[in-house]
């Protein structure tokens, strides 16, 4: 997930207190709240899906996600195979990761400052908006235009596993201008799951979840900051949402709205107490009280800290490295057979090949043309046109969310066309992105 410039150091700083990352050094902590190793592992795990569909152990693997879990709470009773849950349960917290993101890059980061913000969100729209039209003109007249949404969606973690790579030759501007397109890019998928993607409504249960909300909305109210009154909410939210038609990974997105960004003390208020507090413990060296002392100004570092901010620097490596892998390992087996080949003639397949091979890259250039063009955006000065087409091309890399769409939008052998072509697509525009990177990089 990104982080703001304003806010990174600080939040290195307090990675050292997470489950997570308290027991291993600074350095290992970087490389674990770092996306492009995160993307590496999202890759290992997709081709080990890959691997494991097309072995001897296929047809074991597959009855093992089809497994039925069940919980029963007794007015809540829900019984699903371990695949549905990974893909409704798991995918609440990837959802409620970006939503948390998402804010603290309204309020603190690059989204802050239209100025910033122009460009990003201009690409991010044009490689929503071509890629569906896209999608939409090649599998218009069939049942599989319903899925015109697959292709909208980028995998910013794949991508910017890619961009690692390529190591120092590519800018940081780059990789800082594909996270705010992601950002948005993420936004836009939000929105399409929930207008688009919500069965039958059950209105008992959509009643029901107003107890939750309500719940969270007086916790706001009551300037609560401990994040276990939110979470204990969050969880029959998710519930609610689940038996109510809408899809339930909105339930994270709704808590992650809830979460309050405020935090108690000013960078400048903290460092002027931190200052009184070292003069104190220099003081009291070799007393009793230094402990003491010790212990208010961790307390302090604290107080600077957003709940926010503690939520998504806690949840982070556990959807990077647990939730993200896991769903990749469910959900983008691809038996490489001649049956699975021939499938890629079905509509959906083209429609997929249409958005992300051709429709997002083209449409995120076009976007960042017009708005330079006419004034709306500015192109950073370490950026070239090289640049821009390489982002352009990283941007096919649908992988994640695309699979997840395509598993709301189709089943049976049209979502195995869908599987196959998103991965195939997502892989291709991997190596051209890449290759094309270094070619221009060198030339430069």
């Amino acid at each position: 997930m990104a982080v703001p410039p304003r806010l990174r150091g600080w939040r290195r700083v307090r990675t050292r207190h997470t489950p997570v990352a308290k027991h291993v050094s600074l350095g290992a902590q970087d490389l674990l709240y770092r996306e492009e190793v995160s993307g590496v592992v999202l890759m290992i795990g997709a081709a080990a899906a890959v691997v494991l569909a097309n072995s001897p152990w296929a047809g074991t693997v597959d009855q093992f996600w089809s497994v039925p879990l069940m919980i029963d709470l007794g007015v809540l009773r829900i019984e699903e195979s371990f695949r549905d849950w990974i893909n409704h349960l798991f995918m609440a917290l990837f959802f409620l990761g970006v939503t948390l993101e998402i804010k603290e890059e309204l309020l603190f980061g690059r989204l802050a400052r239209w100025k910033e913000a122009a460009l990003p969100a201009a690409m991010a729209v044009g490689g929503m908006i071509v890629p569906a039209l896209a999608f939409f003109a090649a599998t218009a007249g069939t049942e599989a235009a319903s899925g015109w949404a697959v292709p909208t969606a980028t995998d910013v973690a794949f991508a910017l596993g890619v961009i690692a790579l390529l190591g120092p030759r590519v800018p940081n501007a780059v990789r800082l201008l594909l996270l705010a397109v992601a950002i948005v890019d993420d936004i836009g998928a939000i929105l399409v799951i929930a207008l688009f993607y919500t069965r039958d409504l059950e209105f008992e249960a959509l009643a029901a979840a107003a107890i939750p909300l309500a719940v969270l909305l007086l916790l706001r109210f009551a300037r609560v900051r401990s994040l276990s009154p939110y979470l204990f909410a969050g969880v029959f939210l998710w519930f609610a949402v689940f038996r109510s038609g809408i899809h339930p990974t909105l339930a994270g997105v709704v808590l992650a709205v809830f979460i309050p960004a405020r935090r108690l003390l000013t960078f400048d208020e903290y460092a002027g107490r931190v200052e009184e507090g070292v003069a104190r413990l220099r003081a009291a060296t070799g007393t009793d009280s230094s402990q003491a002392i010790i212990g208010e100004l961790d307390e302090l570092t604290d107080e600077t800290q957003t709940p926010l901010e503690r939520l998504r620097v806690h949840l982070h490596p556990w959807v990077s490295y647990g939730v993200l892998p896991l769903f990749a390992l469910v959900n983008a087996g691809v038996p490489l057979s001649m049956d699975a080949f021939e499938a890629l003639r079905q509509p959906v397949a083209a429609g997929v090949f249409a958005g992300l091979l051709l429709g997002k890259p083209a449409g995120m250039l076009a976007a960042a043309w017009l708005a330079v063009r006419f004034g709306i955006a500015g192109l950073p000065a370490t950026l070239s046109r090289h640049h821009l087409a390489g982002l352009g091309i990283l941007g096919g890399i649908g992988f994640t969310v695309s699979l997840f769409i395509a598993a709301l939008s189709f089943e049976g052998p049209m979502l195995a066309a869908a599987r196959t072509a998103v991965l195939l697509s997502s892989v291709t525009m991997a190596v051209i992105g890449y290759a094309w990177l270094r070619i221009a990089t060198s030339r430069r």
